[in-house]
């Protein structure tokens, strides 16, 4: 019998009375135990089935749970940041496991993290997805984050890629997430894949730093390719997007040095020739603030200034129009804003 007819006779013999469907959606839960997405589904009737005193016990509960993974992650970053490397990888396997066993893909939804609204808007946008999108809780994608950080810095580089790949599959547009990832195939010196990566980085850079990073680890592409005017100039349009990083000088000085000082950056439609053919576009991404300012009018049109004011500052910080500006200036403050 096919999924779909399963669970609508499931829900035929739901009755509203949790002294009847709670026991009865055990037994299903039994008979269907090797079907995990029926399982998933009949859990979340069962849950839906439980009376509001047992459900805010299970909620209270789950809350625990979770504000514990929290802590334990915080000491995992800690540690981390400690320099000790291994005791962090010992301590993240567990709740990575746990990650595995919780919050998976089922026949009727995806479920999916996004770190800020913009990101589900470029989702949107670039997937097209077909399926209902599920809310995923965090910890998901952090603790795979977190997993593939602490493998990339111990050069366990295969098994990073692996852990990474879960990641992005739950936040697929967050772009620290996918940057790192392409570092694994920098750090193999896979070239071609590291330029196939960090071309998709782009199209999620929403920030002037995520594009700052983004022409960085292009112009160490070409500089591995001694292709040092290239190089040269992507390290200027980094800098153009992170004035404060010192990158551009220490880049800037093995390039002339390596060249023998002949590396000069490109000059007017040469990056944009160079874009077409390496696969990126000169600046930032256009679909970007594109929607960006698309969604900020839907926001402005339905009097949500708060939400307008995001994507607008998205769209400004990327292309520096004053129209931009003038127009986020417009919107009122936020109520007890100047109290």
């Amino acid at each position: 019998m096919e999924y779909e007819q399963i669970i609508e006779e499931i829900k035929k013999n739901l009755t509203g009375d949790p002294a009847h469907d709670i026991p009865y959606l055990r037994e299903q839960a039994e008979a269907n135990k090797g079907n995990k997405p029926l399982l998933r589904e009949i859990g979340r009737l069962m849950y839906s089935a439980l009376d509001d005193e047992t459900r805010e016990k299970f909620d209270n509960a789950l809350k625990g749970d979770l504000a514990k993974l929290d802590e334990k992650l915080a000491a995992i970053r800690k540690k981390y940041s400690e320099g000790k490397v291994e005791e962090a990888l010992a301590d993240i396997e567990e709740p990575s496991k746990y990650c595995d066993s919780v919050f998976n893909d089922n026949t009727d939804g995806t479920y999916k993290y996004f770190y800020e609204p913009m990101e589900h808007v470029l989702y949107d946008h670039f997937f097209k997805p077909d399926r209902t999108v599920r809310d995923c809780p965090s910890f998901k994608p952090e603790t795979y984050f977190m997993h593939g950080v602490i493998l990339v810095e111990l050069r366990r580089l295969e098994e990073a890629r692996k852990v990474l790949e879960k990641a992005i599959a739950i936040s697929p547009t967050h772009a620290q997430i996918r940057f790192e990832y392409a570092e694994t195939f920098k750090m193999e010196g896979r070239l071609d894949e590291f330029l196939k990566e960090t071309t998709e980085t782009q199209k999620y850079s929403i920030r002037p730093t995520d594009l700052a990073r983004f022409y960085r680890d292009m112009g160490f592409y070409f500089s591995e390719k001694e292709m040092w005017s290239e190089a040269a100039t992507m390290y200027v349009i980094s800098h153009q997007y992170d004035p404060e990083s010192k990158a551009m000088a220490h880049e800037m000085m093995y390039i002339f040095t390596k060249s023998n000082g002949k590396a000069k950056p490109l000059n007017e439609k040469q990056p944009e020739k160079l874009g077409k053919k390496y696969g990126f576009e000169v600046g930032h991404h256009s679909a970007v603030p594109a929607l960006a300012c698309v969604v900020g009018q839907r926001c402005v049109e339905s009097k949500m200034f708060d939400g307008a004011k995001y994507f607008m500052t998205i769209a400004y910080d990327l292309m520096k129009d004053e129209r931009i500006k003038a127009l986020i200036d417009s919107f009122p403050a936020p109520y007890g804003a100047n109290e």
